[in-house]
């Protein structure tokens, strides 16, 4: 799989949603997408080498449902589909859970999808730019 985009990761800022969406936009770029799951699976590995404390880390992605619940999209207008979502994700608890970050369930090493509220936390985060 050929990789055209470059990703930065913000380890050291924490942003609600909206806040890291403007960061990444004023950098040129914009939230990632992880539309498919070869791109999961670069994104954990790079993830993985850089978190040392994985089971407090959690990290801002590119999707939300916030235009119609349920129906969670990428940034880029492309429907999410359901190959990254951990199996109790998305449940939109609370009934405020529009936004998407991707987290380690239980300190696995494998990066999953989380439906979280958007303003309520405040998280890292990662953006991606075509090159």
């Amino acid at each position: 799989m050929e990789i055209d985009l470059c990703y930065k990761i913000h380890h050291e800022s924490n942003y609600n949603w909206e806040q890291a969406r403007i960061v990444c936009e004023s950098e040129g770029s914009d939230l990632l997408v992880v539309d498919n799951r070869p791109l999961m699976e670069f994104v954990s590995h790079i993830l993985d080498k850089n978190v040392t404390n994985k089971r407090d880390e959690q990290y801002w992605i590119g999707a939300t449902d916030k235009v119609q619940e349920g129906n969670f999209v990428w940034v880029n207008g492309q429907q999410v589909g359901n190959n990254s979502w951990h199996s109790t994700e998305p449940n939109n608890a609370d009934g405020d859970e529009d936004c998407v970050a991707l987290w380690w369930y239980n300190n696995e090493m494998r990066l999953e999808m989380n439906d979280v509220p958007c303003e309520k936390y405040t998280m890292k985060f990662v953006c991606q730019m075509k090159w």
